[in-house]
C-alpha cells in the first residue's frame, strides 16, 4: 500500500451548534448523511466529529469543498472501527486516483474534536468508491 493523501481537521463543537441554531434541518441534511444523523442522535460532539472527518477525507482526497456534496463522504462506526464511505462525486475521485482505503482517527472532547484521515492506493485491488478505515 502507498499512502497518497493525509488530511487532518479540527472542529468547534459550538460552530457546529450554532450552525444547527441558525439552519436547522437544512444545515443537517445538506451536511450529514440520513445513517449519520441517526447514529447521531442530535449529540452535537458526534456531529462535529463527523464533520471534522469529513474535511479530513476531503483534504485527504485532494478535494475541495466546491462543487462537492458534504453527504458524498459518510463517517462510519462499526465493531472494526470507523471508516468512511464515499458515493457520488467523492467516489469519482477516489476511483481516479486509484484509492483503496482509508485509515481514519478521531479524538476530542466537549469543546473540540479533530479527525485524521490517511488515503492509500492499492494498484493490485482497487473497488471503487469503497473506501474503508483501519481500526483505530
Amino acid at each position: 500500500m502507498t499512502r497518497v493523501g493525509i488530511g487532518l481537521d479540527l472542529v468547534e463543537t459550538a460552530e457546529v451548534k450554532a450552525a444547527i441554531s441558525r439552519h436547522g434541518e437544512r444545515y443537517l441534511r445538506r451536511t450529514y448523511t440520513a445513517r449519520e444523523l441517526e447514529d447521531c442522535r442530535g449529540d452535537s460532539v458526534q456531529l462535529a466529529m463527523r464533520f471534522a472527518a469529513k474535511e479530513a477525507a476531503l483534504k485527504a482526497l485532494g478535494a475541495g469543498q466546491e462543487g462537492m456534496p458534504w453527504t458524498d463522504v459518510e463517517v462510519r462506526r462499526s465493531r472494526e472501527g470507523w471508516s468512511v464511505a464515499l458515493t457520488g462525486t467523492a467516489a469519482k475521485l477516489a476511483g481516479g486516483a486509484r484509492l483503496a482505503s482509508t485509515a481514519l482517527s478521531s479524538s476530542g472532547a466537549s469543546e473540540r474534536v479533530g479527525a485524521i484521515v490517511v488515503a492509500y492506493r492499492d494498484a493490485s485491488s482497487v473497488e471503487a468508491g469503497s473506501l474503508r478505515a483501519a481500526t483505530t
